[in-house]
């Protein structure tokens, strides 16, 4: 994983990211700008609901899938 980056800079396009909040509470699952709600989501399930996030601080790009050896 990559440097944390302050949310300022996180895309805002629907681009996937992992979100955290300074001082802890992280979102281990991809989060996203929705247009749709003005907010950051999460998705909760593989059925694509998502919750609403308030003020994450930082984000980090997801990484890369991994490589077949």
């Amino acid at each position: 994983m990559g440097e944390w980056r302050d949310i300022a800079t996180a895309p805002r396009d629907g681009t996937p990211i992992i979100l955290a909040r300074a001082g802890g509470g992280w979102w281990p699952r991809s989060g996203w700008w929705s247009q749709t709600f003005s907010q950051w989501v999460v998705r909760e399930n593989d059925e694509g609901a998502t919750s609403l996030l308030l003020d994450p601080t930082h984000w980090q790009p997801l990484p890369g899938p991994p490589v077949s050896p």
